[in-house]
């Protein structure tokens, strides 16, 4: 049976030590090492020049400084060890784990939400903004993709107010943003939809009390023809209310729950458990 153990941070270390000793050149003849090795050179009174290698002559040797670019001629008679750098490190070898990763949220998703703004189908006009807010978390192989509290962006899409002969209100509105921790996800939601209900019984119920009031009124005016004529008056007068009435306008408050389902995959950064 095998077993697998976990190397501590300090076994670690030393592995790197290990691995960058040997990059070192360790001192050696000015002359074994290339132009434009990044190199230390220890002189004989004990200064130290750390830089490129940039001229090499039998009398001496040219260093460029790493961070001024200051050119320092060095004798080679005061050079008491000269060693070539790799730079490497062991923060290059030992890198620190990634604190995020991506998580892609599949098409058909339902985000819950909940509404941040009022909307009315006779106050909104197409392209008005809407907002709304994550009510409930998202997960994906256990990591919260769309955490509650994040915020979705819109825009009215269409409205129509009530009219008074034929057309019930309606509005239409869907999400294109999502922001989460202050960065920005392209969306797409489905159309969110409301109408208004139809008012048909009652304008029927309308119409047909004016029917009967004219065909009583026909009746005293004489028998069965006038009756006929009355009930066509009152029927008349019947439409005559239901033209002069609107049917009911759609109004959502802030709160209103939504579900919104996702038309396309979206990719989210998330932090690492």
């Amino acid at each position: 049976m095998h077993t697998r153990s976990t190397l501590s941070p300090l076994a670690v270390l030393a592995m790197a030590a290990a691995l960058l000793a040997p990059a070192c050149g360790g001192p050696k003849d000015v002359d074994d090492v290339p132009l434009g090795s990044d190199v230390s050179v220890v002189t004989t009174d004990g200064s130290k020049v750390d830089g490129k290698l940039v001229g090499v002559t039998d009398q001496d040797v040219v260093v460029q400084r790493e961070n001024t670019g200051k050119r320092d001629t060095i004798e080679r008679a005061s050079i008491a060890t000269v060693e070539e750098k790799t730079g490497a490190t062991i923060a290059d070898l030992v890198k620190p784990e990634p604190k995020t990763h991506d998580v892609t949220v599949p098409a058909g998703t339902i985000v819950p939400a909940t509404l941040d703004v009022a909307l009315g189908s006779d106050t909104n006009r197409a392209e008005d903004s809407v907002t709304a807010t994550v009510r409930t978390p998202v997960t994906v192989d256990g990591f919260e993709a769309i955490p509650a509290g994040a915020t979705l962006h819109g825009n009215v899409l269409s409205v129509e107010p009530a009219g008074k002969v034929k057309g019930r209100a309606s509005i239409a509105f869907s999400f294109d943003q999502l922001t989460i921790d202050h960065k920005d996800y392209d969306v797409s939601t489905n159309h969110v939809s409301y109408r208004a209900n139809a008012t048909k019984k009652e304008d029927a119920a309308k119409i047909g009390a004016g029917a009967g009031i004219g065909s009583a009124i026909g009746a005293i005016a004489g028998g069965g023809k006038g009756a006929a004529i009355g009930a066509a008056i009152g029927g008349g007068a019947g439409t005559a209310v239901v033209m002069t009435t609107a049917g009911e306008e759609i109004h959502l408050a802030p709160g209103a729950e939504l579900h919104l389902e996702l038309q396309g995959p979206v990719t989210i950064s998330v932090p690492n458990k």
